[in-house]
């Protein structure tokens, strides 16, 4: 379905955290109402013509094929900085894609292979203990999740074996309902966020 709101050109989505990112021909663009409406972010390239978009380990990743290299936010799209540590100069403005697994991002580039360790195997913890279940597992046609001991939304984000992301549900409930859909058999990480970003709990369910 088109959304009327984005009558540009796109190069790249990424969703994550509660936000659709876009890397467009306007420059790199946020909404927080699934398209609806556009905020600009501060510190990216204004006008790029191509780009590469990846939402790791809590930040966004981007790379558009000039001179400002790697982009990274840190702040959930309102704003991006340079980051090209560690690599070599014709690589640092000749990047071409990202791949991610569960507690790596690579980059592919001219003349080589760069990667950065993430921390998606740990959580940062709450103000306050919760409670987090995931059943049944093995699932069939799909499976429950059980957040006890806070208040407010949160957001369960499914991850295949390679760490991309694969559903995205936002809940103001306790108990939120994950359906199968066309989830392959395999081992899938469920994801808690609360509204703000912060990870507070990983479980891993299976789908026969």
């Amino acid at each position: 379905t088109a959304l009327s709101g984005a009558n540009f050109a796109v190069f790249a989505v990424q969703w994550a955290m509660d936000r659709l990112h876009v890397i467009s021909a306007f420059g790199y663009r946020y909404s927080t109402n699934d398209g609806g409406n556009w905020t600009n972010a501060t510190g990216a390239i204004s006008n790029p013509t191509r780009g590469e978009l990846i939402a790791y380990d809590g930040k966004l990743y981007a790379i558009t094929g000039t001179n400002s290299g790697v982009l990274r936010s840190v702040d959930n799209g309102t704003s991006y900085a340079a980051f090209n540590d560690g690599l070599a100069p014709i690589d640092a403005v000749a990047q071409e894609q990202f791949h991610a697994t569960g507690t790596r991002l690579f980059m592919g580039t001219f003349g080589d292979i760069y990667s950065v360790p993430g921390g998606t195997v740990g959580t940062q913890p709450l103000d306050n203990p919760v409670r987090t279940t995931a059943h049944p597992s093995p699932f069939q046609h799909g499976f429950t999740v059980k957040v006890e001991g806070r208040n407010g939304p949160f957001v369960v984000e499914i991850l295949d074996a390679t760490g991309r992301l694969v559903k995205h549900l936002r809940s103001d409930q306790a108990t939120v309902e994950v359906p199968r859909g066309d989830l392959p058999a395999g081992t899938y990480i469920v994801q808690l966020r609360a509204a703000d970003g912060r990870s507070f709990d990983r479980l891993r369910v299976i789908a026969e």
